[in-house]
């Protein structure tokens, strides 16, 4: 549940009717986008891409997760595990949860 939000009026209603539109809008188009970029990268395979079409860069890289830390030495995971600063997301509902007018 959200604490300190603001009552839904007809003014934010408006505007999310407004949103969802734009949403409902460009959602096929960037469906679109995706399928034929994922065409393209099946036809690229393990290649870098198209010439003068494309280009897919990749890179591996090596990640170690908290719990690897701690499991391998727990005194150097307290070192450098710390609390970050809490991180701020917004959403916007991509549907009606309240009655149409």
């Amino acid at each position: 549940m959200i604490h300190n939000s603001l009552e839904r009026d007809n003014v934010s209603i408006a505007l999310h009717k407004e949103w969802i539109d734009a949403h409902v809008e460009i959602q096929p188009y960037e469906f679109k986008k995706k399928f034929y970029e994922n065409k393209l990268k099946l036809i690229i395979g393990e290649k870098l891409g198209i010439k003068n079409i494309c280009s897919w860069k990749r890179k591996l890289s090596k990640k170690i997760s908290k719990t690897d830390l701690k499991n391998y030495d727990q005194k150097l995971a307290s070192k450098y595990i710390k609390l970050g600063e809490p991180i701020v997301r917004f959403k916007i509902n991509d549907f009606r949860p309240y009655p149409f007018s």
